[in-house]
């Protein structure tokens, strides 16, 4: 027996251990345990051929090719997943409902052609529909095109393999060992594969790279922007906004008497309530917008094309969500209130200047009662709303876009 041949298997069931060790550190990465399934089926693919070599039949063949679809499936299922795409299930089932019980067939009667004809052609056809899916999720990084590229490699492998011999029916030398043909076929069964393996290593390292670096910039207890991540996402903002014409306003925001909650309730409850706080604003607020926790109960909203008589709307909304609690809370967390200023920028105004200017009006609400929102003027002076006359704001004189967008 030769044992070089249980070389492909065995590497294909050492990233399948590789790949489970993966999904072990972190099980909700769920794509993962598909490139497990993928690596696995493989090897148990090539095992079953090796061992049933001299003893093909319907049985075998059937559960040979089932175990290669199912790899080939779970490769792009794996990848769509990851990407957050949508993975076509009823095509591929389609795939294994037509080509499972032609192979059967095939097999019963001994027709080898047809075999190769079935099995290449399902290969290409699940790697089309993969690739497809996958792509309709924009992949960009080098190795996602990689992938890409060598699934094409073998979609023309599938394609081309059955008119090949075909066309070399009656000339057993060119598919025979050593021929042009068989070492194409070794290379894509054996070598695409592992560099398919390396380059889906490489993605999950990135991934885990980039979720290690989002996770430095998250403050850890609102889970919103930390300090130094937030002004540069705000810096950003105002220089698009600058270049595009487009209003940008910050919102600043601090709890209410926090030290008394912290004494009273102890530093638990207090971290407890900056949380709430962090998912009360992160709730309301689109996706342009940014949201950060820049001191002790400080929170800063910049808001994208927004006048500031609509951030003014959004912040009062804010403060009425978490006065009112409207939003799941811990059970035996204190009601508290939260008082906010709210700041256009001006022509070529930076960050620092903004938000003094927010900032100004924050304490301006403070000073004259707290739990109520101020906006500054574009003048020397802030202008304050009592409670709830923000929402009164009118936005007849702002280029904005409309309230409806906000949460």
């Amino acid at each position: 027996m030769d044992y070089t041949e249980y070389v492909i298997p065995l590497f294909a069931f050492i990233f399948a251990v590789a790949f489970t060790a993966l999904w072990l550190r972190d099980t909700s990465r769920i794509h993962v345990l598909g490139l497990t399934v993928t690596y696995a089926a493989m090897g148990a693919s090539w095992i079953i051929d090796l061992l049933f070599y001299n003893h093909y039949g319907p049985t075998v063949d059937v559960i040979s090719h089932l175990l290669s679809a199912i790899s080939i499936s779970a490769l792009g299922w794996a990848m769509c997943r990851r990407a957050g795409g949508e993975f076509p299930v009823t095509a591929i089932a389609l795939v294994f409902a037509i080509s499972t019980p032609l192979i059967y067939i095939a097999s019963a009667h001994d027709n080898i052609e047809a075999i190769v004809a079935v099995a290449s052609t399902t290969t290409s056809f699940l790697f089309i529909i993969g690739a497809v899916a996958w792509w309709a999720t924009k992949p960009r990084h080098f190795a996602e095109l990689g992938m890409l590229g060598l699934m094409a490699v073998l979609v023309a492998i599938g394609f081309v393999n059955p008119v090949y011999r075909q066309l070399t029916i009656d000339n057993p030398a060119l598919t025979s060992v050593g021929s042009v043909y068989l070492t194409v076929n070794l290379v894509s069964m054996a070598v695409i594969p592992v560099i398919m393996a390396i380059c889906a290593f490489g993605l999950l390292m990135m991934d885990e790279w980039l979720r290690l670096k989002n996770l430095a910039r998250l403050d850890p207890l609102s889970n919103l922007l930390a300090r130094s991540a937030f002004e540069a996402e705000v810096a950003d903002m105002l220089a698009r906004g600058r270049k595009d014409g487009v209003p940008v306003s910050l919102i600043v925001a601090d709890i209410d008497h926090f030290k008394s909650v912290n004494d009273t309730h102890g530093h638990s409850v207090g971290d407890e309530v900056i949380a709430y706080f962090g998912a009360t604003i992160a709730h309301k607020i689109r996706t342009s917008d940014a949201a950060g926790r820049v001191g002790g109960e400080e929170f800063c909203v910049a808001v994208w094309n927004c006048r500031d008589e609509a951030a003014a709307g959004l912040a009062e909304r804010i403060r009425q969500s978490f006065q009112n609690a409207s939003a799941p809370r811990k059970e035996g967390l204190p009601n508290c209130t939260a008082s906010f200023g709210v700041a256009e920028a001006c022509d070529n105004e930076p960050y620092p200047s903004l938000f003094e200017r927010a900032d100004a009006a924050l304490y301006r609400a403070k000073n004259t009662g707290r739990n109520r929102v101020a906006m500054a003027s574009r003048g020397p002076d802030p202008m304050t709303f009592d409670v709830g006359e923000a929402e009164d704001v009118s936005l007849d004189r702002s280029r904005v876009v409309p309230l409806r967008k906000f949460k």
